[in-house]
């Protein structure tokens, strides 16, 4: 899910100038989107331990790289109910 609607959230920003204004504004985007996703939101939404946003402007290039780091919520897989009898 990700993958398909981030890049849809900083389409608009293609053919700006590489200002901070700019990239802070991608980065400010990116977050909120992510935010959503975060363990404390909707339960029907978490999915999101926690997650970091880096954005960097490669100048050869004229590319905008976005890195995000996630860490998932893990689901359960086992219960175990250990019972003694004395």
């Amino acid at each position: 899910q990700f993958k398909k609607d981030i890049p849809e959230l900083v389409r608009d920003l293609l053919m700006e100038k590489a200002t901070d204004r700019i990239i802070k504004e991608a980065k400010e985007r990116v977050s909120r989107y992510l935010n959503r996703w975060l363990e404390g939101g909707d339960p029907k939404q978490e999915a999101l331990k926690q997650y970091s946003v880096n954005i960097t402007f490669d100048e050869t290039s004229l590319t905008l790289y976005i890195y995000i780091t996630v860490r998932f919520l893990r689901t359960i897989e086992q219960i175990k109910i250990p019972i003694i009898v004395k």
